[in-house]
């Protein structure tokens, strides 16, 4: 018998690319699956859209719609999501980037993957730049003393060289599949992040729970890239803003005070870098940049 799982899209904004999300969801090859598209209040119709393309043709697979009511963040869109089908039996839950892409294979390979291992708790995938056989995440590491994480793999061609599954120290939210029981144990992934590295703390948090984290690369899945944010080359403003200030959170969170003191100084020296790269890279909105970048510190 196979595992029932819950599929989580979140959708804010963005009718094109959480419809081309969901439509490749049709192809996929595993037996028992459910679909929540859940929208973080969006003020673009998108989630109206998207319910009137599911009247009009419908999805080849059951899906749920829900209204967040506010923009929850990442973290609150999806536990929406993940409490509703926790009450309603699932046994997996895997979390999918609405600007992602799904091959066939890939959440029937995740769910082997945590199948063959108990102590394995999280699940992800080998992911692509869209339409490339270029890696954007093959893995993840994490610094537990100055919250610095890192892609394994990040902008190379896929050689086959990342084509070994392992244990890793993060799996980005993505492509995550995790068991039921990582909630039993260690609960949500934490709101108050809302954008960006609660779903790395929750890894951080599963692993010291004894949970095992692995990547996968059989599953592959193809990545816009932050669409909602600006892309890579050109982040909104307020990115500065979550990323010192999380990264700093996810340590003094899950760490000891002399690893949250490390990170806490660290913080002032990737201010002045990212300060630099402003001017640098002759970034836009340069006073908005600057303006996030001191709010940040001022949090700490």
């Amino acid at each position: 018998m196979s595992k029932r799982v819950a599929i989580i899209v979140l959708n804010w904004n963005d009718y094109d690319d959480t419809a081309e999300c969901l439509k490749s969801l049709e192809w996929l090859n595993y037996p028992d699956f459910h679909v929540y598209l859940v929208d973080n209040h969006s003020s673009d119709h998108s989630f109206e859209k998207l319910q009137e393309e599911n009247r009009r043709h419908p999805f080849q697979y059951d899906i749920t719609f829900l209204e967040s009511g506010a923009n929850l963040g990442f973290a609150g869109g999806n536990n929406l999501a993940i409490k509703k089908a926790y009450n309603e039996g699932y046994d997996y839950f895997w979390l999918v980037n609405n600007d992602a892409v799904v091959t066939p294979d890939a959440l029937t390979e995740l769910v082997r993957t945590l199948e063959k291992d108990e102590r394995a708790g999280i699940a992800g995938s080998k992911i692509y730049y869209y339409n490339s056989t270029k890696i954007w995440f093959a893995g993840g590491l994490v610094s537990l003393w100055t919250g610095q994480t890192h892609h394994i793999g990040l902008g190379e061609e896929d050689r086959g060289q990342y084509d070994k599954e392992q244990p890793v120290e993060y799996i980005t939210g993505c492509s995550l599949l995790f068991k039921r029981a990582l909630i039993d144990k260690i609960g949500l992934m934490r709101e108050f992040y809302f954008l960006y590295y609660e779903e790395t703390e929750w890894n951080i948090r599963a692993r010291q729970a004894g949970f095992k984290v692995v990547y996968q690369p059989n599953s592959r899945v193809f990545h816009k890239v932050s669409t909602a944010t600006g892309g890579e080359q050109n982040p909104d403003p307020f990115v500065a803003y979550y990323d010192l200030r999380n990264e700093y959170w996810m340590i003094k969170h899950t760490q000891n005070l002399l690893r949250t003191c490390v990170a806490y100084f660290y913080r002032f020296y990737k201010a002045g870098q990212k300060l630099k790269i402003i001017f640098a890279d002759q970034q836009d909105r340069k006073l908005q940049r600057i303006k996030y970048i001191f709010k940040a510190v001022a949090t700490f």
